[in-house]
């Protein structure tokens, strides 16, 4: 008898533990719809947004010397502005990065040039260290939450080109481009 009461709570408990158990799945599946209905609605409004002029939203950026790098005072420059995301662990950024530096030349003193970085962990030696050893004589700027909310960044080795005006002319995300790729998008922001 003591056998057969312990057989039926057992058997009640697992049916209970069951039944919780769907419950709590069915629940947690629903809340991930939930998620990914938000997300897509969002991703779908964004798309429809039209491009931002650089100055509606003010934000500064550090360099990696400690210095201000204001945006509206590059756009005041008159001069287009190239702003490229980058990782110093990123090996898709080293190679768009390489070649930019190889086809900027031409470009040189007529586009403005900020790399921002994109990884809130790396510290602005890491990033000094990884722009003297390769050479460029870009500004290099630290993580900057508001700049990647303010152009949308999801991913490293997001480029934006901005015209004089800081109206958004082109932008690419992830991958490299070849040098006559960037000569294309260049000439666009000085045409």
């Amino acid at each position: 008898m003591a056998r057969t009461l312990l057989l039926a709570i057992v058997g009640i408990l697992v049916i209970g533990a069951t039944g919780g158990l769907f419950l709590l799945n069915s629940t947690q599946q629903q809340a991930s719809k939930d998620v990914m209905v938000k997300d897509v609605s969002k991703e779908q409004a964004l798309q429809k947004e039209p491009p931002q002029a650089m100055a509606k939203e003010a934000f500064t950026l550090r360099n990696v010397n400690g210095d201000q790098i204001s945006l509206a005072e590059l756009q005041k420059s008159g001069k287009p502005v190239l702003i490229y995301f980058f990782a110093t662990w990123c090996p898709v950024c080293e190679k768009d990065l390489r070649s930019l530096n190889s086809t900027y030349q031409k470009y040189q003193g007529k586009i403005e040039v900020v790399v921002v970085g994109f990884d809130p962990t790396e510290t602005s030696e890491q990033i000094s260290q990884y722009r003297q050893s390769r050479g460029y004589t870009w500004a290099f700027a630290e993580y900057n939450k508001d700049a990647l909310l303010h152009f949308k960044i999801i991913t490293q080795s997001t480029k934006i080109g901005l015209d004089a005006k800081g109206n958004e002319i082109f932008r690419d995300g992830y991958g490299v481009l070849s040098g006559s790729d960037w000569a294309a998008r260049l000439d666009k922001l000085l045409a």
